[in-house]
């Protein structure tokens, strides 16, 4: 690309080049001014403008230095249109340009278009730099592709293309994890000289989600030092089953002996543990200590914690005051996940008919998750009515997505001797093509659960 500290642009009728000052008209210059609107808080919104007297001044495509400045200066103020337009506009695009570019698509939510942007600086230079492979490793996992990119990447580290920091290797690690490459993953992890706490983090999660967790305690454990994240993923990992809940209530201990100040995660993992051990007293002491902090407030993923605690264990009253306080004391409006909890409280309790006062007095309109609670709860206590009620808001907001639903009302339907209506519920599972599934739960979920 010629490189020119100055130019003569000639102008014509009805150009806009005599609207650019005399002291701009030149690469440097002009380069200068495009810098200053990109440092400008927030960046002013001149660049459309400003690209096209640089395109009918022909002074566009002066230097590489300007092309990229003008690109970033698009993507500063929310053009990625015309940022590309200037990408393809250089006869050379240099690797900041390539960077630069695909960092605004992922930015817009293009993981797509960003991947096919550092895959062509691959293709056209040969060489990709340490940023531009950590960018494709995150694209990869929004894509979907983590173990298609993380082996690509990973050769051209192998062929010593791009030497490996600790960022690019951490994210090597994450990218195979995700993709259940965990022999690759610690192929990586055990040939970099320093292994780093966030390195060490990622394989250990891994071996948290597939169960092998004395592999992850060795992670742990072999760690010179240790962060607040990777307790965190300690505790996650174990508060994840029944058999494992109580190492999680460990590690809380542990935690808070190295001095280490839980974070609302900490919380949510170990408010979980308690749910699972249908231990209410030690839920409610744990979410009294985080109410105590001044530095962590409870969210929706720590109240439901709670009151999935005391819903197991049927305490009524604890989880009532919960709830309440959600709004009273800290704003948080409920979300169905919440409601749908304190149904299961209720119906857990005995109170069914309490239950179904509940869900009419909730101010949006339920969904599915909370007419189910409501109907395993009819179901339990064998009350017909109240379950004919949720069945059907079930069956009209989940057609065909809770075959543990019908069956639910089917079996109410039996027990209390209703055999019409066990063959209407049957006729319509097989008109819906509902299939019986007899590992399935009485009522099933049509969502995961919830993570803030």
């Amino acid at each position: 690309m010629q490189q020119s500290s100055r130019v003569h642009p000639q102008p014509h009728a009805g150009s806009l080049a005599p609207r650019i000052p005399r002291h701009l008209r030149t690469a440097a210059a002009l380069a200068a001014a495009v810098q200053g609107l990109i440092d400008a808080s927030p960046p002013r919104a001149a660049s459309q403008t400003l690209h096209a007297q640089l395109l009918a001044s022909g002074l566009s495509g002066t230097t590489a230095d300007l092309s990229v400045k003008l690109l970033v200066l698009h993507l500063r103020c929310g053009s990625l249109h015309n940022a590309r337009a200037v990408f393809d506009g250089m006869s050379r695009p240099t690797h900041a340009a390539h960077n630069y570019l695909a960092a605004g698509y992922f930015r817009r939510g293009l993981p797509g278009e960003a991947l096919a942007i550092v895959r062509r600086l691959a293709a056209s230079t040969g060489r990709v730099d340490v940023f531009a492979l950590s960018m494709a490793l995150k694209l990869s996992a929004a894509l979907a592709l983590p173990g298609v990119v993380a082996r690509e990447v990973h050769a051209r580290v192998v062929r010593s293309v791009v030497a490996p920091d600790e960022i690019l290797s951490a994210a090597l690690v994450d990218a195979y994890v995700k993709s259940g490459l965990l022999a690759y993953a610690r192929r990586v992890h055990g040939v970099m000289p320093v292994r780093s706490v966030v390195c060490s983090t990622a394989l250990l999660v891994g071996c948290m989600n597939e169960g092998m967790y004395g592999d992850a305690e060795a992670i742990f454990e072999g760690m010179e030092e240790k962060d607040v994240v990777a307790y965190n993923a300690m505790l996650e990992g174990y508060s994840k089953t029944e058999e494992t809940a109580e190492g999680s209530l460990e590690v809380y201990k542990a935690m808070q002996r190295t001095g280490f100040r839980p974070t609302v995660s900490t919380f949510v993992s170990v408010l979980g543990a308690c749910s699972l051990l249908s231990s209410p007293e030690l839920g409610e002491q744990v979410f009294g200590e985080m109410r105590k902090r001044t530095d962590v407030r409870p969210n929706h993923a720590t109240f439901l914690g709670v009151l999935s605690a005391c819903a197991h264990a049927g305490l009524l009253a604890q989880g009532q005051e919960v709830f309440q306080s959600m709004e009273s004391e800290y704003s948080l409006r409920p979300r169905m996940e919440h409601y749908a909890c304190m149904v299961d409280l209720l119906g857990r309790f005995g109170s069914v008919r309490q239950a179904y006062d509940f869900v009419r007095g909730i101010p949006a309109r339920p969904n599915s998750d909370v007419w189910a609670a409501l109907l395993g709860a009819a179901t339990l206590h064998g009350d017909v009515e109240v379950a004919d009620v949720a069945a059907r808001e079930v069956f009209e907001l989940s057609r065909a997505g809770r075959p543990g639903a019908y069956m639910a009302f089917s079996n109410t339907l039996a027990a209390a001797g209703k055999w019409d209506g066990v063959h209407d519920v049957r006729e319509m599972m097989r008109r819906r093509g509902v299939l019986k599934d007899a590992a399935c739960s009485w009522v099933g979920s049509d969502n995961p659960p919830l993570v803030d």
